[in-house]
């Protein structure tokens, strides 16, 4: 229901695979359990420099659920 909510970009971006991604961002503003730049973080020291590409990605993604305001 949320990445119908979210609209285009988020449509885009979650048949793209990264759904999960954008629902951890949501999940980040509603709990506060982290800082979402903490996540950032760690998906820069994580992901190999093979997918880099995808780096840009999660984080777009991430701050699609972050500021949703649903």
């Amino acid at each position: 229901k949320m990445k119908a909510e979210l609209g285009g970009n988020a449509k885009v971006i979650a048949t793209g695979g990264l759904a999960n991604m954008i629902a951890l961002g949501y999940m980040l503003k509603l709990t506060n359990f982290m800082d979402a730049d903490v996540i950032k973080s760690a998906i820069e020291k994580m992901v190999p420099p093979s997918k880099a590409a995808l780096i840009a990605k999660n984080v777009e993604a991430i701050d699609l659920g972050y500021n949703y305001e649903g």
